[in-house]
């Protein structure tokens, strides 16, 4: 389950690179699609945090830090594009992801 996870999270980030790239008009569409989504399930996620716990899923065992790399990653190759509006939001869903670890507490282990 959790390699479904890092390889969602990985293929973002190619296309991120992709969208850094001239004439890759389709790969930034796709980073805004994303980054939009990202932002608004990051919010309802922390506003609906303290009713969730109840019914965390369980830690798909990917380690935090390749979390933590994977949104420096991402905010830095926006960075070095000058796409200012991305790497805000992108700031934004790592801090909202922060807060939410944090308010939920530590996840449940797979069995």
């Amino acid at each position: 389950m959790w390699v479904k996870h890092v390889l969602l999270e990985l293929g973002i980030t190619v296309i991120i690179a992709l969208a850094t790239i001239p004439n890759f008009t389709w790969a930034r569409w796709i980073v805004i699609a994303y980054t939009v989504l990202m932002v608004l399930l990051k919010i309802v996620a922390v506003l609906g945090s303290r009713s969730l716990k109840s019914i965390q899923p369980t830690n798909p065992n990917v380690p935090p830090f390749f979390w933590h790399i994977n949104y420096a990653v991402n905010i830095f190759l926006l960075a070095a594009d000058a796409w200012w509006l991305m790497v805000a939001a992108w700031v934004l869903i790592w801090i909202l992801s922060i807060v939410y670890d944090r308010r939920v507490g530590p996840p449940k282990r797979a069995q």
